[in-house]
C-alpha cells in the first residue's frame, strides 16, 4: 500500500492532525488534555539485520508507535511497505485510538511497520523479517501491552509467525515448554487462522460492518440493497473481502468499475462512477483536491483509514456528500480484534458467524450514535464521530491526568 503524494494538508499525518485539532477545539476546553491526547506514549525506530536467501545481510528500517494508552492495551497493524514513515505510523495509531473509543472497545491505538517491498521478497525472507521484528520489540509487545494485527489482505501465515516468535521468546531456554496455545501467546496477535485461535473468515467478518451500513443506507433511501449502485476503490488485497460482502448483499456494480474475478483497481474510474455509494478501501489520501470534484456519489463509505484529505472533505461537505468516516465504517476491525483477543485469553472459541453478528450490531450502534449527534448539532458525520471519540478518551484521561 503506497501513500499518495499530495500537497499541504493532504498527507496522512496532516489529515490526522487537522481532524484531531478541529475536534479538540470543539470538545476539549482543557489545554492539558489536548496536549496529552495529541502525544504518543512510545515511538521507536530501529534497524533489523536480516539474512537474505542469497546469503547477503541487509538492514531493514522498522517502526512502532503507540498512541495514548488510557483505554487499555495497544492494538495496531504491522505493515510491510516502501511507503512507511514515522509520521504515517503516528497518524494511523492515533486514528485507531479514536476508532476504539467510538466503538467502546478497550484498546488504545498503535501502528508499526518495516520499510520493504513484499513483492521483491521470498516467503522465507518475509518470515525472517517478521520474526526479527517481534524479537526486537518483545518487551513492548504482548496481550496486555501491544497486540499485533497483520494488515487487511495479509496472509494469516504472518500472524502465525508472530505467534510462534512471541511464544519462543516467552520461554527462551531451549528445553523449556514453548506452548503456542497458552493464552498469553495466543492473544499476542489477532487475525490468526481459525485453527490457531483466530476467527474463521476474519476479513469477511470485518467486512460485515460495511455490509450492514449498505443495508441501512438502502433502507434510509427506501430501496432494497439490490437496487444500490456501488463503486469500490482500492487494491485487490484491501478490497477483496469488501467486494465479496457487496456481492453477497446483491448490490449492483456501477459502471465501469465492476471488480471482475476479484481484481480491484485503485483507478480514477471507480472514484468518478455514477454510483449511489462509493466505498474507499485502499490507500490513505486516495481522495484529494485533485480528484474530489469528479466524485458524484452522494454517499461515501470509508472502509480504510484516512482515505479523504481535509481539503477534499471540505469540498464534499459543501456538495452535501454524506461521508461515513472510517471511525464508523471500519469499526469492525477493532471489534473483531477485541472478540478474538478476549476469546484467546478466556480460552474459548468464537465462530465467524457469532463474531459477524456482533460486528453488525455494534457498527450499527456506532452509526446511529454518530448520525444522531450529527443531526442534533448540524455537524458532518466525521465531526460527530471525532467529537464523541475524543470526549470518551478525555473522560478516561482526566482520571489519570498528572
Amino acid at each position: 500500500m503506497v501513500t499518495t503524494a499530495v500537497k499541504y494538508h493532504e498527507s496522512p499525518p496532516d489529515v490526522a492532525r487537522v481532524n484531531f485539532e478541529a475536534s479538540a477545539g470543539r470538545v476539549l476546553a482543557d489545554a492539558d488534555l489536548r496536549l496529552l491526547l495529541s502525544a504518543c506514549s512510545c515511538d521507536v525506530r530501529f534497524e533489523l539485520p536480516v539474512r537474505m536467501d542469497s546469503g547477503e545481510l541487509r538492514l531493514f528500517h522498522g517502526f512502532r508507535t503507540q498512541h495514548n494508552s488510557g483505554r487499555g492495551p495497544h492494538l495496531g497493524a504491522l505493515r510491510f511497505s516502501p511507503g512507511i514513515s514515522s509520521g504515517l505510523m503516528f497518524a494511523l495509531a492515533q486514528t485507531l485510538t479514536w476508532k476504539a473509543a467510538l466503538a467502546e472497545v478497550h484498546f488504545s491505538g498503535s501502528m508499526g511497520g518495516v520499510i520493504c517491498d513484499p513483492a521483491e521478497l521470498s516467503i522465507a525472507e518475509m518470515e525472517r523479517i517478521t520474526r526479527a521484528y517481534v524479537a526486537r520489540l518483545q518487551p513492548l509487545l504482548g496481550p496486555f501491552h501491544d497486540v499485533l494485527q497483520p494488515e487487511a489482505g495479509a496472509s494469516p501465515q504472518i500472524a502465525g509467525w508472530i505467534q510462534h516468535a512471541y511464544a519462543a521468546h516467552l520461554h527462551p531456554i531451549p528445553s523449556a515448554n514453548r506452548d503456542e496455545k497458552e493464552p498469553v501467546a495466543l492473544a499476542c496477535v489477532v487475525g490468526k487462522d481459525s485453527d490457531s485461535g483466530g476467527i474463521a473468515d476474519h476479513e469477511q467478518t470485518v467486512a460485515r460492518g460495511v455490509q450492514v451500513l449498505l443495508r441501512r443506507i438502502a433502507a434510509e433511501r427506501g430501496k432494497a440493497p439490490s437496487e444500490l449502485r456501488v463503486a469500490l476503490h482500492g487494491s485487490s488485497d484491501e478490497g477483496r473481502a469488501t467486494a465479496a460482502a457487496v456481492r453477497e448483499l446483491g448490490c449492483k456494480w456501477a459502471e465501469p468499475c465492476e471488480p471482475r474475478q476479484m481484481e480491484i483497481e485503485a483507478t480514477e474510474a471507480a472514484l468518478q462512477a455514477a454510483a449511489d455509494v462509493l466505498i474507499l478501501a485502499g490507500s490513505e489520501c486516495a481522495v484529494h483536491s485533485g480528484n474530489v470534484t469528479k466524485i458524484v456519489a452522494p454517499v461515501i463509505i470509508e472502509a480504510s483509514d484516512l482515505p479523504v484529505t481535509q481539503v477534499a472533505d471540505m469540498v464534499l461537505a459543501q456538495k452535501g456528500t454524506a461521508v461515513i468516516p472510517s471511525l464508523v465504517a471500519n469499526a469492525g476491525a477493532v471489534i473483531a480484534a477485541f472478540l478474538e483477543w478476549d476469546a484467546n485469553l478466556r480460552q474459548v472459541s468464537v465462530s465467524g458467524e457469532e463474531a459477524g453478528r456482533e460486528v453488525e450490531a455494534r457498527v450499527l450502534k456506532v452509526y446511529d450514535a454518530v448520525r444522531g449527534r450529527a443531526a442534533e448539532r448540524s455537524q458532518t458525520l466525521r465531526a460527530a464521530a471525532y467529537d464523541i471519540a475524543l470526549e470518551r478518551e478525555a473522560a478516561v484521561e482526566r482520571l489519570r491526568k498528572p
